[in-house]
């Protein structure tokens, strides 16, 4: 297997650090909608308890809201 080395700077990190946050905030947001709209199936992140779930995923969004603002991201809500 080669190895390669990739050398980044830190304007490039903060946006891959970023643009992975929002993937997650966006992620649990969707997580969240499904839980709250509807019983369809759905694959369990934490626990099958819905109340446990919800708390957990809620827990999540606010971390990755509170770091994206970290980041100098604004709250879109």
């Amino acid at each position: 297997m080669k190895e390669y080395q990739l050398t980044v700077d830190y304007d490039q990190v903060d946006h891959i650090v970023k643009s992975e946050l929002r993937q997650l905030l966006n992620n649990m947001k969707r997580e969240l909608e499904i839980l709250e709209s509807s019983h369809q199936q759905r694959m369990v992140i934490w626990n099958h308890d819905e109340s446990i779930e919800r708390a957990m995923i809620k827990e999540h969004i606010n971390s990755a809201k509170l770091l994206l603002k970290y980041y100098g991201e604004r709250d879109d809500g």
